[in-house]
């Protein structure tokens, strides 16, 4: 997935995943992620990486670990964290 450099859309929503792989940071050009509606218990902190992320859904998932300092950075650059 981190080879998709030119990808700006991926949405995910309801496909049972249990985790992200840490190469999700390398999508830099990604603006929205769609994560809705999966098993996700943890976020990679690359995630954070995404440096043109707009919107990021996280409903619907039994997350116990996200990391603050990447939701916080997140926040501060304006993208639209949408969580459970």
């Amino acid at each position: 997935i981190g080879n998709a450099k030119r990808l700006v859309h991926l949405d995910l929503d309801g496909n049972k995943l249990t985790s992200l792989p840490k190469e999700i940071g390398n999508l830099k050009n990604l603006q929205r992620l769609y994560l809705r509606g999966n098993n996700l218990t943890s976020l990679p902190k690359e995630i954070g990486d995404m440096s043109d992320l707009e919107i990021l859904t996280l409903e619907g998932n039994p997350l116990k670990s996200i990391p603050e300092e990447v939701i916080e950075d997140m926040m501060e650059r304006g993208v639209k964290v949408f969580e459970i």
